[in-house]
C-alpha cells in the first residue's frame, strides 16, 4: 500500500515571487530482504520472511520559497524547508524503526554582466535521526538477549559557496571555493557518547578556452574532502590494519578514533565541449588521488549487513569520459561512456591492485524517434 501527494501555492509578482509547496507520502510492505538458497526446484516466489514482518513508512517535506530579481543582473533565491521521515518494521518479533526531522535554510545570489559572473550562497541545516528496536521474543539473533535500544544522532552543517567567473577574450577563468562546518553527535540512552567536528575548505580553480563559436576547451584542479557517514562511524564497520568491529546491536560505539579521518580527494580534469545545431559532444580525461578512502571489502558484517569497508592511505583513479547525441530530421542518437583505472597504494599485500567492486568500463547508448507529440525510443547499458 502506498499514496503521496503533492501540493503548491505560489504569487508572482513583477519582481517577487513567493511559493509554499511540499510532498506527503506513506508506503506499507510486506518484507522480503532474506536470501534464499540456489535450487532450482525453488520458486522465484518465495519468501522466507514471515507473513507478520511488514514494515509502515511516511514522508513529508515542506518549503517556503522566495525569488528576487528588482535588478536586470541579480537575482536572490531564499528557501525555508522542513522534512521528517518516520517508519517502523518488524522481523522476527523485533521491532526496528527510525524518526528523522531536518531544518534548513537556503539562500544564493547570482550576479552577472558581460566580463562577469558570481554566485554566492549560504546553506545551513541541522539534522536529528532516532533508531530504535525492542526485541519481543527476547532473543536477538540466538545470541545476545536485549530488552530495548536507542541511540540518536544529530547533525549540523553549515556551508558556503563562492564561484567567480572572469571573462577575458577567448577565456574564461574561473574559480570555486567552499566553507563547510560539520557537527556531529550521538547519544545513546541519553548519555552523549560520539562528538566529532569537522572544518572543511574546499577550492577549485580552472581556465577555459573558447576556440570557436561551436568548441572550447577546459581544465581544472580541485580539492575536496568529505567526513565519514554515520553508518561508517555508528556501525563501526569499518576495517583496518586487520581491526574489524562487529556491532551487533548499534550499542558499540566508536569513539574519537582515527579511524574516522575524513576523505580527502585532488582532481585534475581535461575537457574537450563540441556544440552545434545537430551535434553535442563532451568529453573529458581525470586523475585523482584520494588520501584515506573508505573501500568496499565486498565482506557483509555478519550483524549490521552492511559491507565491511577498509581504509585505504592513498588510492588512484584516472580515466575517460564522454557523452553526447546527434540528431538529425526526426531521429535522436546519444550515448554515454565513462573507462576508468584504479590502483591502491598499501603497505600490506594490495599494493597497486584495483579498487575492487569499481567498475572500469561502463556505457550506455540509445535512440529516439519523434512524431507530432509522440516520442518513443530505445536504450542499452552495459
Amino acid at each position: 500500500k502506498g499514496g503521496s501527494i503533492f501540493y503548491g501555492i505560489g504569487l508572482y509578482k513583477k519582481y517577487n515571487i513567493f511559493k509554499l509547496y511540499g510532498v506527503s507520502g506513506f508506503s506499507h510492505n510486506q518484507l522480503a530482504f532474506y536470501g534464499t538458497p540456489i535450487n532450482d526446484s525453488i520458486s522465484y516466489t518465495t519468501n522466507l520472511n514471515s507473513i507478520n514482518d511488514k514494515d509502515k513508512f511516511n514522508q513529508n517535506l515542506i518549503s517556503l520559497n522566495w525569488v528576487n530579481f528588482s535588478k536586470d543582473n541579480l537575482k536572490f533565491n531564499t528557501s525555508a524547508y522542513f522534512g521528517n521521515v518516520n517508519g517502523i518494521y518488524n522481523t522476527g518479533g523485533i521491532n526496528f524503526g527510525v524518526n528523522s526531522q531536518q531544518y534548513g535554510l537556503m539562500s544564493n545570489m547570482v550576479y552577472e554582466s558581460k566580463y562577469n559572473f558570481i554566485n554566492l550562497s549560504l546553506n545551513a541545516n541541522t539534522y536529528k535521526r532516532e533508531h530504535f528496536g525492542q526485541d519481543y521474543n527476547g532473543v536477538y539473533f540466538d545470541t545476545i538477549s536485549i530488552s530495548d535500544y536507542r541511540n540518536i544522532g544529530y547533525k549540523n552543517d553549515i556551508s558556503t559557496f563562492f564561484k567567480y567567473i572572469r571573462v577575458v577574450n577567448k577565456f574564461n577563468l574561473f574559480t570555486d571555493i567552499q566553507f563547510r562546518y560539520v557537527y556531529f553527535k550521538t547519544e545513546r540512552n541519553n548519555i552523549e557518547d560520539i562528538n566529532y567536528n569537522w572544518i572543511f575548505l574546499n577550492p577549485k580553480a580552472g581556465i577555459k578556452y573558447n576556440l570557436n563559436r561551436n568548441s572550447s576547451f577546459y581544465t581544472s584542479i580541485a580539492y575536496t574532502q568529505r567526513e565519514p557517514t554515520r553508518t561508517d562511524v555508528i556501525q563501526g564497520v569499518i576495517q583496518k590494519k586487520n581491526i574489524m568491529f562487529g556491532n551487533p546491536d548499534n550499542t558499540i560505539w566508536i569513539k574519537n578514533d582515527p579511524y574516522f579521518t575524513s576523505e580527502k580527494v585532488t582532481d585534475f580534469e581535461l575537457g574537450y565541449t563540441y556544440k552545434s545545431q545537430f551535434i553535442i559532444i563532451n568529453t573529458n580525461v581525470y586523475f585523482m588521488n584520494i588520501d584515506n578512502e573508505f573501500v568496499s571489502t565486498g565482506v557483509i558484517d555478519p550483524f549490521s549487513g552492511f559491507t565491511i569497508k577498509k581504509s585505504i592511505s592513498s588510492t588512484n583513479r584516472y580515466g575517460f569520459e564522454s557523452d553526447g547525441n546527434i540528431t538529425y530530421n526526426r531521429f535522436k542518437f546519444f550515448y554515454t561512456l565513462n573507462y576508468q583505472l584504479s590502483k591502491m597504494k598499501t603497505d600490506d599485500s594490495l599494493n597497486n591492485r584495483e579498487i575492487p567492486f569499481n567498475p572500469n568500463f561502463l556505457t550506455s547508448i540509445g535512440s529516439t524517434f519523434t512524431y507530432n507529440k509522440f516520442i518513443c525510443g530505445l536504450s542499452g547499458r552495459y
